[in-house]
């Protein structure tokens, strides 16, 4: 468009408020899925800090799930206990890059015969450190998603009982 140029930060502006507002006027309806995607997947993959070669980006407690919890936040229906959780976030990441850096290859998968180089390059003792801190990190992550999406359940029980009820007490239903 004429005046536009690529990097705009008003249209990004704009844009970034109008998908949000999108995302919070459909996250009644969104919310429940996205739970239901996180649980298949953590089914499917375990639980991060319980592997000995765990999925940092899949696994439960892992860098899928703190992106859920961001989405969660912005959603304006519940917010992640805070505490440890964005350092949580860094440690994982951190633990992905050094993983990429020392393979070669875009994997998540953080495989025995890497761990030791894997600690190395992020300065830690051995692949016992190293698991230490992505187990401590995936369980800051589990226990946010835990209290997370109970609030969301719980929030979003209670806007679908409201309507009902100001319906019975109007007289709308059953009288």
């Amino acid at each position: 468009t004429p005046g536009r140029s690529p990097g705009d930060l008003g249209l990004v502006a704009s844009l970034r408020t109008a998908i949000l507002a999108d995302w919070r006027n459909q996250a009644p309806k969104r919310l429940p899925a996205l739970h239901e995607l996180c649980q298949e997947r953590a089914e499917r993959t375990g639980e991060l800090q319980f592997l000995l070669e765990p999925d940092l980006k899949e696994a439960r407690g892992g860098l899928r799930d703190a992106t859920a919890l961001r989405a969660v936040a912005a959603s304006w229906v519940a917010d992640a206990p805070r505490e440890g959780l964005d350092q949580a976030r860094r440690t994982l990441l951190d633990a992905r890059d050094a993983l990429h850096l020392t393979t070669g290859r875009a994997t998540d998968r953080l495989a025995l015969q890497e761990q030791d180089q894997v600690a190395e390059a992020l300065g830690l003792l051995d692949a016992d450190a190293l698991l230490r801190q992505v187990y401590e990190a995936a369980r800051t992550v589990s226990y946010a998603t835990d209290v997370t999406w109970r609030e969301v359940n719980r929030v979003l029980r209670a806007r679908s009982v409201r309507p009902r009820l100001r319906a019975m007490l109007s007289g709308g239903l059953g009288a």
